[in-house]
């Protein structure tokens, strides 16, 4: 094959050529990209964009939920009281407990109901005259006397007096039938004076609300009492003499915590178990319902 002036093929000037030095770039070497026309510079990682921060802009302290059903729908349906033309579902018991309002007092209520009836804001209780349904003192402390009292009539308000002076209690706002279930309940709540009963205290220093969306929040076993959560407030009423009246509470994980960071009902000294020297059950008056077996499906009717 013919070659060129000095010995070198034809086209040799086009092969690589050795960098200064002596040093030839490795074959299939990088090379720098050229940036693509428009193409953004790459920023610090971890860093999300401008303005999606808390308080970024207009409903920046709102939820997730709340932000997108704003940008789908707008701000302004969003906040019509009515709209669309349809009112708003504005029912007791669909959120947590409230701590901020009250309930005004009802006529004929008995001292004891009285002094809690505040507590009662919005729940079906809030305006219902009360009866006193189960008192362990007088119908005994057991599980059978507590069912016989309370099952079928709704939703009721459980109060106890501990050895060591608490006054401590819950709401349920769905009652008690005994078939062994474990209940959701947003609107139930749980509620403590440590010390004993201190009028014109802050409900938000009283009243537990649930924490989780209410799961779990109420068991009801027909061979036991009240029980609110897993041991938030627990009051199985199984045993005779004093075994039947012991108690435990472990607040935190169904139930809020005490305001002052305390994980218990009770009395600091008592802890998270106590001996009750009472348990009450208030229910509205009136007839329960009667419960009937249509198949596999429980029905219920007033009685």
């Amino acid at each position: 094959m013919a070659s060129g002036p000095g010995g070198a093929r034809p086209g040799a000037a086009r092969g690589r050529r050795a960098p200064p030095g002596g040093r030839r770039a490795p074959a299939g070497g990088r090379r720098a990209r050229a940036a693509r026309p428009g193409a953004r510079a790459p920023g610090p990682r971890g860093r999300g964009r401008a303005g999606a921060g808390a308080g970024g802009g207009a409903g920046g302290g709102e939820d997730f939920v709340t932000r997108l059903a704003a940008r789908f729908f707008g701000r302004e349906l969003m906040e019509d009281p009515a709209p669309m033309g349809m009112q708003r579902i504005d029912k007791p018991e669909m959120y947590p407990a409230t701590t901020e309002a009250t309930a005004a007092p009802v006529p004929g209520d008995a001292p004891e109901a009285a002094r809690l009836r505040p507590l009662l804001a919005g729940t079906q209780l809030e305006a219902a005259p009360l009866r006193l349904a189960f008192d362990a003192e007088r119908d005994g402390w057991s599980a059978a006397a507590f069912h016989a009292g309370v099952d079928t009539f709704g939703a009721a308000l459980v109060v106890a007096e501990t050895r060591g002076g608490a006054l401590v209690g819950g709401y349920n706002p769905r009652g008690w039938v005994g078939l062994g279930e474990e209940k959701t309940a947003i609107a139930a709540f749980l509620f403590t004076w440590p010390e004993g009963y201190q009028e014109g205290r802050a409900l938000v220093d009283v009243k537990l609300p649930t924490v989780g969306g209410g799961a779990l929040a109420l068991t009801d076993l027909e061979g036991s009492g009240p029980l609110f959560g897993v041991e938030s407030l627990c009051v199985p009423l199984e045993g005779t003499g004093e075994a039947a009246k012991a108690a435990k509470s472990r607040l935190g994980s169904y139930f809020a915590r005490r305001p002052d960071g305390e994980r218990t009902l009770f009395t600091a000294g008592e802890g998270r178990t106590a001996q009750l020297n009472s348990l009450r059950v208030y229910v509205a008056e009136g007839e329960g319902e009667k419960w009937e077996l249509d198949g596999i499906i429980w029905k219920t009717s007033k009685k």
